[in-house]
């Protein structure tokens, strides 16, 4: 079949030479296209070429033309919201900034950027899941600062939250952790353990961060105290007063696993980043009690629907594509590896996903 050059997809196959002006072909027949041959095609500015009506991985070429534009158009998206969500850490920055040196909280301000990059965000599920992509290590309190804000709104969107209320958890989130700026520069930025003294310190900043909230007439009650309470667990492990379940305002702990997911799932100067799969398993086991169950069982289910097609890295190194999930045992997909072609059971193989492309 003939086709436009401008029309030709990453995978299809020449069935003829395509001649150039000297006795030897600008590329020759049998050649399966790459984005760098298009480019030379159109760089010779060649109209049109003669390809297989089959991809080189059998698939019907028009059918593939179809998923491809799909394709192109969510890399489009995903990178007007990496810009958004990278502008919006850049203005985090600028305002923690501020407060070091004393000036308050501008919520009209903070609304008129973090709006926009929420309700982007709440309408791509994947976007909010994979925010961990995006952080830097020498800029980790800021990217978690945005993305815990970000996971806390779609968090409250999934419970069945009315949009004024979710929004408002949103603002918990990104502002939970601004108390920091009360703390001691070398605290905040060292990369060793930490010493008895400054885990005292750092136990105070939701108690910083509440006293910066505390007279935000545009922020309610209850968001303001999931501000306070967003490092409280449900069995009284938590800080800065080790209440309980029935003391624990339920907002908090919509911040509190968005705040461990995203922290958990990051690279940080001082911890090594785990997989969504990985965090979500320690949550459900090693941290049962800690966290409602409302709030985790959204998380667990988002993440795994997701998640079938997607290219992870095992805790062999082997690269597979995730086929089926198995609500039972969710962190354990049925995956198809790359080398062989075989499907398997991480349950069954006793392998875990290590990360998540």
């Amino acid at each position: 079949m003939q086709i436009n050059v401008n029309e030709l997809i990453p995978g299809c196959i020449l069935t003829k030479d395509v001649e150039g002006k000297t006795s030897r072909p600008i590329i020759p027949k049998d050649t399966v296209i790459y984005r760098t041959h298009i480019d030379v095609l159109q760089a010779f500015r060649v109209k049109e070429v003669h390809i297989s009506s089959k991809m080189a991985n059998g698939e019907n070429v028009e059918e593939a033309a179809k998923e491809y534009e799909q394709e192109q158009v969510e890399v489009r998206i995903d990178d007007e919201f990496r810009e958004q969500y990278l502008d919006g850490v850049y203005k985090h920055q600028q305002m923690f900034k501020r407060w070091r040196n004393g000036f308050g909280i501008d919520l009209p301000a903070i609304r008129e950027w973090f709006l926009p990059l929420l309700f982007k965000a709440t309408a791509t599920k994947q976007e909010i899941l994979r925010l961990h992509h995006y952080t830097r290590q020498d800029e980790y309190m800021h990217h978690h600062s945005v993305s815990m804000g970000l996971i806390a709104g779609y968090l409250g969107q999934r419970l069945g939250l009315q949009q004024g209320e979710w929004i408002q958890v949103a603002l918990g989130g990104l502002l939970s952790d601004c108390g920091m700026s009360s703390l001691p520069w070398d605290t905040l930025h060292k990369t060793g353990a930490l010493t008895e003294r400054e885990l005292k310190e750092i136990y105070q900043h939701p108690v910083y961060s509440y006293r910066m909230v505390e007279d935000l007439t545009a922020m309610n009650k209850k968001v303001k105290l999931a501000v306070l309470q967003h490092h409280e667990r449900l069995d009284g492990s938590g800080y800065p007063l080790g209440v309980r379940q029935d003391k624990i305002q339920f907002y908090s702990q919509i911040i509190a696993v968005s705040d461990v997911y995203h922290a958990m799932t990051s690279e940080r100067p001082y911890r090594k980043k785990q997989s969504p799969f990985k965090v979500i398993e320690e949550i459900q086991k090693e941290q049962f009690g800690k966290y409602d169950l409302r709030v985790t069982k959204v998380l667990t289910n988002d993440l795994t629907n997701i998640s079938i097609g997607t290219t992870v890295k095992l805790s062999n190194d082997e690269f597979a594509d995730i086929v089926f999930i198995d609500s039972a045992t969710p962190t354990h997909p049925m995956v198809r590896l790359h080398h062989s072609d075989v499907l398997i059971s991480l349950k069954d193989e006793g392998l875990n996903v290590k990360e998540v492309y």
